[in-house]
């Protein structure tokens, strides 16, 4: 059988066990409580239509889509499936192929496969690890070790170097211990991880050619980490969370290292890590203190990583930052009243060997309030000021960075419920707004401020007996700029109704809008309907139908005349 290029068919067929612990931790205690088999999840059937006039098509002009994720139950322990069947696909995707479970009894739990454990953020922080371990919690003791595969060599095409950067085979072992409670405690962990020389299937240093390849070198580390907790009492804690690590780049590197000048001896420390002149020690630290009362309440934080922070337990760091930040939160006037905010101070180049340093000053406020029990208020505002200097060596003047980004949100609200019909008013308006205060440039050049803004009004009366509303919606949205002018201003209307306790649905809206870029200007009608209808609690089927319509006064090549139309027939089955 022939299949033709305008009608591929691929079929895809997914078997992937997640590593999301919700699903499969299984505690063995409740063994007997649980059903032996089940089976839950959808399985849903598309069929498309889409026509496009003006314009080239986006999408095939009919597709169809088989699509599924039903999830197998043994005992308590979920086994999810996906699959995808469709002529719209061009080529096979499998994003999960993994499998892992943690099996729970009373204080003991054991991990084996794919698992994403955590000991401390920076000693083994989340990582996915191929392997096996255990945690204990027998009273107050905490305790874990975790062993396995941390990373898989890269299969590199030497004729394309389709797969760059280049990987090695890495392997490591986590351990943790403390004592306490979710309250107050103490736990101390380490990490000692490391690449496996070889496993990259080809020789490294033979690739001198190829700076991708050439620089690429086996790596060994080892972590410490710090994690406590003291509550004061029920209301004032302190929390810290630290970390040590030491990464060797390269462990077949020639350069020495002065070991007298480290705290421990060379021979007890070559034991734990290779130690040579690609070694590089890094530490982080971030530690909070907390109060909170029932109507207000307090934190104060301090977050410092050293430059290139680096743990093979953690995938990525915002290393090279330090940041102070206080932040406030309040209720009065019995709930109606609601705040809470942060302001903060960060700045970078702890080590002082870049060319410049970045201040920056954060800030948030969010203010909620009820004045009756129809009216109330939501302010939002945040501020993020940045100031860039030169230092050590000078710069252009060009690459001197002040800016200041401000976002305001307000949303005033009226509701009026009732029981025969409800009443509500929504004006919603947010700004955002770009300050660049660098006054370097020459009077010839342009701002580089810009600004947008965006209002909305929305009003929506509900009918409760006959499960029938309307709504309407006016809009104003702009963008403005040195470089640019975008306008869009118009009106939406729509309906909604319910029938035979909501099992069929009628739903619908159009908006008329006018669009106004740099001079060209344009009118705009987006429509769309759909009809939903549930059989049972395992079947549904719907319709939906979507056009956009763009009619300019005058075309233009970035400025087109054109007509989308896309239509779906659904059913969807549900276990």
């Amino acid at each position: 059988m022939k299949t033709s290029n305008n009608c591929r068919l691929v079929v895809v067929l997914i078997l992937y066990f997640s590593s999301l612990e919700p699903l499969y931790t299984q505690n063995l205690e409740n063994l007997s409580q649980q059903k032996p088999v089940s089976l839950s999840g959808n399985i849903d059937l598309r069929g498309i239509y889409y026509s496009a006039n003006g314009i080239s098509p986006r999408y095939p002009s009919t597709s169809y889509v088989l699509s599924g994720a039903p999830t197998l139950n043994l005992y308590g322990l979920a086994i999810p499936f996906a699959f995808t069947f469709s002529n719209q696909e061009s080529k096979i995707a499998q994003p999960f192929a993994q499998f892992g479970l943690s099996p729970t009894y009373k204080w003991l739990t054991l991990h084996g496969g794919y698992r994403n454990v955590s000991f401390n953020q920076f000693t083994l922080g989340g990582h996915t690890m191929l392997g096996g371990g255990i945690e204990l919690t027998p009273g107050k003791f905490r305790m874990g070790f975790m062993y396995g595969q941390l990373n898989k060599a890269t299969k590199l095409d030497s004729t394309t170097l389709s797969l760059v950067p280049v990987a090695f085979d890495r392997t490591g072992m986590a351990v943790k211990i403390g004592y306490g409670t979710d309250k107050t405690f103490f736990e101390i962990s380490a990490l000692k991880a490391s690449d496996k020389m070889g496993s990259a299937l080809f020789d490294v240093s033979a690739q001198q050619g190829n700076p991708n390849l050439s620089s690429t070198t086996a790596a060994e580390n080892l972590a410490l980490g710090l994690n406590m907790r003291i509550s004061f009492s029920s209301k004032l804690s302190w929390d810290t969370e630290a970390g040590a690590s030491g990464y060797t780049k390269d462990v077949n590197s020639s350069a020495e290292i002065d070991k007298s000048k480290l705290p421990i001896s060379g021979n007890t420390l070559d034991q734990l890590l290779k130690v040579n002149g690609t070694t590089e020690l890094y530490t982080a630290v971030q530690t909070a203190l907390r109060y909170k009362s029932r109507s207000w309440g307090l934190r104060l934080q301090y977050r410092r990583i050293d430059p290139e922070y680096k743990t093979m337990g953690a995938y990525f760091f915002n290393s090279d930052i330090e940041n102070i930040t206080i932040a406030p939160q309040f209720s009065i006037f019995k709930n109606k009243f609601r705040f809470n905010g942060s302001i903060g101070l960060q700045r970078d180049n702890l080590n002082k060997q870049k060319k410049t340093e970045s201040k920056k000053v954060i800030g948030s406020a969010n203010l909620s309030t009820d004045f009756t029990e129809k009216l109330g208020l939501d302010i939002n505002y945040s501020n993020y000021s940045n100031n860039q200097t030169p230092n050590a060596l000078r710069i252009s003047d060009t690459v001197r960075i002040t800016q200041t980004t401000q976002n305001l949100s307000i949303n005033p609200r009226y509701t009026i419920l009732g029981e025969k019909q409800s009443n509500s008013i929504m004006l919603s308006y947010n700004l955002m707004d770009l300050q660049d205060f660098n006054n370097t440039y020459s009077q010839d050049s342009k701002s580089r401020n810009l600004s947008s803004q965006n209002i909305f009004l929305n009003y929506n009366l509900s009918f409760n007996a006959s499960n029938f509303s309307i709504y309407s919606t006016l809009n104003y949205t702009t963008i403005t700029g040195s470089y640019l002018s975008d306008k869009n201003y118009g009106v939406t209307l729509g309906s909604d109704k319910s029938w035979k306790d909501n099992k069929f649905n009628l739903r619908g809206s159009v908006s008329y809008l006018l669009g106004d870029r740099g001079g060209e200007k344009s009118t705009i009608i987006n429509g769309n309907f759909g009809a939903t209808y549930q059989v049972n609690r395992h079947h549904r089927f719907a319709l939906n139908s979507f056009l956009i319509s763009n009619s300019p006064q005058a075309a233009s090549s970035t400025n087109l005349k054109y007509t989308e139309i896309r239509g779906e027939v659904s059913y969807n089955l549900l276990f």
